[in-house]
């Protein structure tokens, strides 16, 4: 929830397949043709009539009673997804979800068999017509087509490699016997000095003797086999292969069910019992799927509040003690502050206080981002999905029951489902990169205000078509049936990538009412643009923001609080008025923009805002600060935390003797917490902060997560710290 990812991708051109080794066919004890097992696949896969060209593999359903056999094992396919451990990888073009913890069987050969014998031995339907099925098909006028059928294409899991776009997969190599320990960087700067070629991707899982590389074709791959096949490093002798591609999750799960399919009609034909194959699902009585979705997109919604403040707040004691155990690890001194106060606080190196509830607990979130997808009827449908992508899901569901959307949202939403099911314009498909219609965002204010934006792929639409399409959209919202929303500010972002989740980065071409909206936080009014980080709890936000100011402590006046990552200036201009100064640090130049125009409508003279890179600018900030003035720091990061050279920034900054750090996602950010604690070493040589305490507090009622405000001090018992304040005061 809240902006909970964050995913940048790139998108890739074309090319084809050089890769593929063909296992040969082998006779059965019947006598009819069966395909070599599959490694990794569970039997069912062995006899549908499922093909996978980009792998080589051929199966065919034979005789009733090896259908059989395999009836059971049909009966799982999420466990059998999990066991074969092919959830997809994220490409650089992205096409494709990512998972970390699988990757696919690597081939050992590098020459693709372009021609493969026809089968022999052809069983033959019942009313005698040979059955094609697996050979290649001849349209009406006798030429032969050798185009899969959609539904064919829909669940092959390596269609995507056989498209006229380009992905890294099909040039791609496996490294083996690497070093114990051995650093993503490192590997990353060993391949590019050995090859002199930028890789694609690199995967390197945690804890493996091996890697995953791609390149961008099949002569860079031929050459990174022949330079890394042999190559010394780090005591190792390398070797490398040609990897097969992984498999589309989602196509997985459209072959599953096209092999079911397959097997109940000749289960059919066979006489066979069809009800060996039927499925757990039907054994108990289904939740409804609006219940389902809850349980997706708010799992703690059924608990009673105080429940999931317990919850909350065991998961934030988690977190604060595998944070003491790393430290008590690192740290040099016997009888350090670590060991004092976990000793004093069960385990736990500093004070968590209990958990700030949100005023609200329904309706609350003013950014709701909506997929537009099909839905379980096939319809196109804008809401949520019940799974991610890597599980095999593509399908959304209408948010009418969800409990943390507003009303408002739900109507807009709905509104612009009406609007899609009208147009002639399919959605966008995941799978295929084929469609229109992708996602849309709607912000909403307590002004009353909303904002729309939605996500397009104009495929080959021309400048007029597009055109066209904006004023319809726009025509729609004013006039037509949208109308009654009454929708303050509607944009359109084309987005020409692959990406999932799109192009963060596509412009927003502003096609119906106000180009901005606004909000009011604290007393003050802020003003929103489309890609605005704003908080999506506004009232909780206001009592996070109470609380961060009473932790920065007595005699404001004379405080000069440094805002890192700073966004659109909400937080620092809150805190302007009871300080003697804010400079605000933001990398993103239209949030400075955004921020310096919020200082403006309200009126706040002691706030400036700055755009460049944090870990340059402190250091500019604290040449230009006056000696012994008071420095707060401040920070609420993206999700997973500041960059490393931004914390050595701050540890550096000996006159920053606080910081407030507040954390969307503690467990992505817990190597800053222990960062800023790690004692002084060659790396770092300037004295730690040390953490004094914690509160969780609840932005997203009904969900698992939880804002995490946590304060740290200057480590005063640091032979660098003491030195610093005995020479600055």
């Amino acid at each position: 929830m809240a902006d909970e990812e964050t995913d940048l991708a790139n998108g890739e051109g074309s090319s084809t397949n050089e890769q593929s080794s063909l296992l040969p066919e082998e006779k059965s004890s019947v006598g009819k043709v069966v395909s070599s097992p599959i490694p990794g696949f569970p039997p069912f896969f062995q006899f549908a009539k499922l093909q996978t060209e980009a792998s080589g593999w051929n199966s065919d359903v034979t005789t009733a009673t090896e259908f059989t056999r395999c009836s059971d094992a049909m009966t799982d396919t999420a466990s059998f997804v999990d066991n074969a451990g092919v959830s997809h990888d994220n490409a650089v073009d992205s096409s494709l979800s990512g998972s970390a913890a699988a990757e696919s069987t690597p081939v050992d050969g590098v020459d693709v068999i372009e021609n493969m014998e026809k089968r022999e031995n052809v069983p033959e339907q019942e009313d005698g017509e040979v059955n094609h099925e697996g050979l290649d098909k001849e349209d009406e006028d006798g030429a032969i087509n050798d185009e899969p059928d959609e539904e064919e294409a829909e669940s092959d899991p390596y269609f995507y490699t056989k498209r006229d776009e380009f992905t890294s997969e099909i040039y791609k190599i496996e490294l083996q016997n690497l070093p114990k320990k051995c650093g993503y960087k490192q590997f990353k700067k060993m391949i590019a000095n050995r090859l002199n070629v930028r890789p694609v991707k690199v995967k390197l899982p945690p804890g493996a003797n091996h890697a995953y590389v791609t390149f961008r074709n099949e002569e860079e791959r031929r050459l990174a086999i022949r330079s890394l096949s042999g190559h010394k490093w780090k005591g190792r002798v390398l070797s490398a292969k040609p990897a097969q591609p992984l498999p589309d999750p989602l196509a997985l799960q459209r072959a599953e069910g096209l092999a079911r399919k397959r097997m109940i009609q000749d289960a059919a034909r066979s006489n066979v019992d069809a009800k060996r194959i039927k499925v757990d699902e039907d054994e108990g009585e289904e939740l409804a799927i609006s219940v389902r979705l809850n349980h997706v997109v708010t799992p703690l919604w059924d608990q009673p509040y105080s429940k999931q403040m317990e919850t909350k707040r065991s998961n934030m004691l988690e977190i604060l003690g595998k944070l003491t155990r790393k430290l008590k690890a690192i740290m040099v001194l016997k009888n350090n502050w670590v060991e004092q106060e976990s000793a004093k606080r069960n385990g736990i190196c500093c004070e968590l206080l209990d958990c700030v509830e949100s005023p609200v607990l329904d309706g609350y979130r003013n950014k709701c981002e909506f997929t537009i997808a099909e839905g379980p009827d096939g319809a196109k449908t804008v809401g949520f999905r019940l799974g991610s992508y890597k599980e095999g899901y593509s399908g959304v569901v209408e948010p009418s029951e969800c409990i943390h959307i507003s009303d408002k949202a739900k109507a807009i939403a709905k509104a612009f489902q009406t609007y899609v099911r009208k147009s002639p314009l399919p959605v966008y498909d995941l799978c295929f990169h084929t469609g229109y219609w992708q996602t849309l965002t709607v912000r909403s204010t307590m002004y009353g205000d909303t904002m729309a934006v939605l996500q397009f792929s104009p495929q080959k639409m021309t400048k007029e078509e597009i055109e066209a399409e904006k004023e319809q959209i726009s025509e729609y919202f004013k006039t037509g049936e949208g109308k009654d929303v009454t929708l303050t500010s509607l944009y359109l972002q084309i987005n020409h990538t692959r990406a999932v989740g799109g192009n963060a980065e596509a412009p927003f071409v502003h096609i119906m009412g106000d180009e901005h909206i606004y909000e009011e936080l604290c007393g003050l009014k802020f003003r929103i643009s489309p890609d605005s980080f704003f908080q999506v709890n506004t009232k909780a936000t206001e009592k996070l923001f109470d609380l961060l100011k009473e932790w920065c402590g007595d005699h404001l006046d004379e405080t000069v609080v440094l805002d890192i990552c700073c966004g659109t200036g909400a937080l620092g201009l809150c805190l302007a008025q009871s300080v003697k100064r804010v400079i605000g640090v933001e990398i993103i130049e239209n949030a400075v923009e955004d921020a310096k125009a919020n200082a403006d409508l309200n009126g706040v003279s002691n706030a400036q805002f700055v755009c460049g890179k944090a870990e340059d600018i402190i250091v500019d900030v604290f040449k230009n600060m006056p000696r012994k003035t008071k420095i707060i720091g401040i920070m609420d990061p993206p999700r997973a935390g500041l960059h490393q050279s931004v914390i050595h920034a701050i540890r550096k900054s000996r006159r920053m003797d606080k910081l407030i750090y507040v954390s969307c996602n503690p467990s992505a950010a817990f190597v800053n917490f222990l960062d800023l604690c790690r004692p002084t070493s060659k790396r770092i040589k300037t004295a730690p902060f040390r953490l004094v305490k914690a509160v969780p507090v609840d932005l997203f009622p009904h969900t698992k997560h939880c804002e995490l405000l946590l304060l740290f001090e200057r480590d005063m018992t640091s032979v660098d710290a003491a030195k610093f304040y005995k020479w600055y005061y």
